[in-house]
């Protein structure tokens, strides 16, 4: 922890984020203050007259946020969008004034899916990103991708390892020989090739998703369904797993990772998906990867694991040191501190200032 106070940092938060009851703020964006940045958040810390406004879901949205936070954005180092959505009505306003300080990083997590199917949408977020300082992406196939779409320089995309709650996990207790655990809300989520993976095998299978996600698929004799799972129940679930699944469809973010990645934290040998954004997490050492959509291969590595504890235990050991190393949500608000202090020390440049510059390279 850095003992030099840096300044305050504004984070674009909206209360569906997180809950009265967690201690810690959600993702642990806590732990930037290790990075000698105190905090404060849009859904907490307006005060008079806006708190009571702000508490209500409509005066949460981006675009009264970019309203309610003027005064806390002067007092502030920098701005942090909590995922693209947070950050479109700051931008927005940004690019209308040419006010650009404090500088605007944002979280981007479905951003790169967006923009990748171009059309209006695209056209609107290439506009609207010019205002923004920083993208931060959990994987590095998006950083390209971002670049070329948006046109953002290449040292204005950057890219940080995700990490979960490492000292949450370390209190969890864990069990072996337990069922085949499959969780997920994201609509990243592969429930049918997974489902016709396990039908007819006569596992022991939980699987917690929305009801929404499985309409329409028949659910075999050999699935639990969880639609309603709270925290501590889905970690006792997990705990108790003998093999955790993440079968996912291809997106340009890495859908499914919070639960490898608790999975592995939690020694836990896991079968995830192999797509272009998972390549930074999980590869033949920490995980058993199969092909988009095959389900013939993800029984049978299911079933591989099942069979051989001594290889279920080499994967689980392997991810559980993988994990450690890059010392979870700490070491992920660590890049991100870094990101912030760059920014937050490095001089506003005009629109104008960036075209001189630009037509001095050029002569």
């Amino acid at each position: 922890m850095t003992g030099e106070m840096l300044g305050r940092v504004l984070i674009l938060k909206s209360m569906r984020y997180g809950a009265p009851e967690v201690e810690h703020l959600p993702y642990r964006i806590d732990l930037l203050r290790n990075s000698g940045f105190s905090l404060v958040w849009t859904d907490e810390n307006l005060g008079r007259p806006w708190n009571r406004f702000a508490r209500l879901e409509a005066a949460t949205t981006p675009w009264v946020q970019t309203l309610l936070t003027r005064k806390m954005r002067r007092n502030s180092c920098a701005v942090l969008a909590m995922f693209e959505s947070e950050a479109h009505g700051l931008a927005f306003s940004r690019r209308l004034t040419r006010r650009r300080r404090p500088p605007l990083i944002v979280i981007g997590c479905w951003l790169t899916d967006l923009v990748r199917n171009g059309g209006l949408r695209a056209s609107l977020y290439r506009w609207l990103y010019r205002s923004v300082d920083t993208v931060i992406v959990f994987s590095s196939n998006q950083q390209e991708t971002l670049i070329n779409e948006l046109g953002m320089p290449p040292d204005r995309v950057r890219i940080v390892q995700f990490g979960v709650d490492l000292d949450e996990l370390a209190d969890v207790a864990t069990s072996e020989r337990g069922p085949v655990v499959a969780v997920g809300r994201d609509l990243g989520r592969d429930w049918t090739t997974f489902i016709e993976a396990i039908r007819g095998t006569g596992w022991d299978v939980h699987l917690a998703t929305r009801s929404s996600q499985v309409e329409g698929i028949e659910l075999p004799a050999e699935v639990t369904l969880h639609t309603i799972l709270g925290r501590a129940d889905y970690l006792k679930l997990i705990a108790s797993a003998s093999v955790v699944v993440v079968p996912t469809h291809v997106r340009e973010y890495p859908t499914g990772q919070t639960v490898m990645l608790e999975a592995m934290a939690l020694g836990k040998a896991c079968v995830v998906t192999s797509t272009p954004a998972m390549a930074d997490y999980a590869d033949d050492h920490n995980a058993i990867l199969v092909p988009v959509g095959d389900a013939g291969a993800l029984r049978q590595s299911i079933g591989r694991l099942l069979e051989d504890g001594d290889l279920r235990n080499s994967i689980g050991q392997t991810a559980h040191r993988r994990t450690e190393s890059g010392r979870g949500a700490a070491g992920m608000w660590e890049q991100i501190g870094i990101i912030v202090r760059e920014r937050s020390l490095r001089p506003a440049q005009s629109t104008t200032g960036r075209l001189a510059a630009l037509a001095r390279t050029h002569r």
